[in-house]
């Protein structure tokens, strides 16, 4: 079952309970969310590495060896591939590239490399994993318990909607429950990790303002992305349509 893979997001499996003795949970939690964005913003980009990886944390390498081991157990290079591995699993569930074309989106110079990486990853060849998913069936009947969970959780998002470092450690706290038990949660009901619950509530909402926002990047702003790249990718990856696509087509309508 791919539910069983170990590596998950980064919110799932890097983020531990694991407490730094150097540095204040706030801290540790601030940094944590820093790294999530960095390595999603660049993760596409064939030339990051270790060494980029430190410049954009603007630390030095042995630094983020250390506080990233610390506080995750993975190495900058074990995380950055395994998290390459996670967005090339998205992906191939949406079906539009070939798998050589998703190894070069998410980093990788060599597709069979890639697949050998992936397959450790997930247990998993690349094609294994496309028709695994296909065949799963979405589920559709919800017990009472979890539609409340739901809606609880995504009223929680859309409170902390401005705030770009809201992660997924302060989401468990404010739902009183903890992180795997967040993410049990959240994946029951929703079949979505709870990052990836995040990210689509905040893309979700964003369409909302397009009636009233015309900048794009006051729109990013408002639902806590400072980079209006990175959202327009994750826009798309929600919508399959980039923001100015969007606007676009919500322009056509009014017009007809």
């Amino acid at each position: 079952m791919l539910e069983t893979v170990n590596m998950n997001l980064i919110n799932e499996f890097v983020f531990t309970d694991t407490h730094e003795k150097d540095g204040s949970q706030s801290d540790n939690n601030l940094f944590l969310c820093k790294i999530e964005q960095t390595i999603e913003i660049n993760l596409s980009d064939r030339t990051f590495n270790h060494n980029s990886f430190a410049s954009k944390m603007e630390v030095s390498r042995s630094t983020l060896q250390r506080k990233l081991f610390l506080l995750t157990g993975l190495t900058p290079c074990k995380l950055i591939t395994s998290l390459r591995i996670k967005l090339a699993m998205q992906l191939l569930i949406n079906n539009v590239y070939n798998i050589a074309e998703i190894a070069y989106k998410v980093g990788f110079n060599d597709p069979k490399y890639f697949s050998r990486c992936f397959k450790n990853q997930s247990g998993l060849n690349p094609k294994e994993f496309q028709k695994s998913v296909q065949k799963k069936e979405v589920k559709t009947n919800y017990s009472n318990s979890e539609k409340t969970f739901f809606v609880k959780a995504v009223n929680q998002i859309e409170k902390k909607i401005k705030e770009p470092n809201y992660c997924i450690n302060q989401f468990a706290t404010d739902l009183c429950v903890s992180k795997s038990n967040l993410y049990r949660k959240v994946k029951g009901s929703t079949g979505r990790s709870p990052s990836e619950l995040i990210r689509s509530v905040k893309m979700n909402y964003s369409t909302k303002l397009f009636t009233t926002v015309d900048n794009i990047q006051d729109i990013a702003w408002a639902v806590g992305f400072y980079d209006s790249k990175y959202f327009s990718r994750c826009f798309k990856r929600e919508h399959g349509l980039t923001p100015t696509q969007y606007k676009t087509l919500l322009r056509r309508q009014n017009l007809q």
